[in-house]
C-alpha cells in the first residue's frame, strides 16, 4: 500500500498542478473503500483503546459523598487514554470529511 501511495506522489508531482488526479487504487482495491477499511480498523483499535482504559481505570467509591477516587498514576494513564481516543476521532472526521467533500 506504501509503494502504491508513493507512486501516485511521484505521478502527482510529473503531472499539471492546476488538476491532479485523484487516487483510484490502493492495494487492489478502490481507494475509498481501502481508505473506509482501514478507517474502520483504527476506529476499532480506538474504542478497545478506550475499553481496556475503563477496564484497567477502576474507581473507589466514598461511601459519605459517593465521589470517585483513582490513583494518581490510573488517573494519568486514563486522561492520556482519553485524550488520544479524542485526537483520533476528531482526525478520522476530518479526513472522512475532506474526502467526502472532494467527491
Amino acid at each position: 500500500m506504501h509503494k502504491a501511495a508513493l507512486s501516485h506522489l511521484s505521478a502527482i508531482e510529473s503531472s499539471c498542478a492546476t488538476k491532479p488526479d485523484c487516487l483510484k487504487h490502493l492495494n487492489g482495491l478502490n481507494a475509498r473503500e481501502s481508505v473506509k477499511n482501514i478507517a474502520g480498523k483504527i476506529v476499532s483499535l480506538i474504542k478497545e483503546c478506550h475499553e481496556v482504559a475503563l477496564q484497567v481505570c477502576t474507581t473507589k467509591i466514598k461511601p459519605q459523598t459517593s465521589k470517585h477516587f483513582r490513583i494518581r498514576r490510573v488517573c494519568n494513564l486514563r486522561r492520556t487514554l482519553c485524550k488520544l481516543y479524542t485526537y483520533m476521532h476528531n482526525v478520522i472526521n476530518s479526513n472522512l470529511s475532506a474526502m467526502c467533500s472532494r467527491n
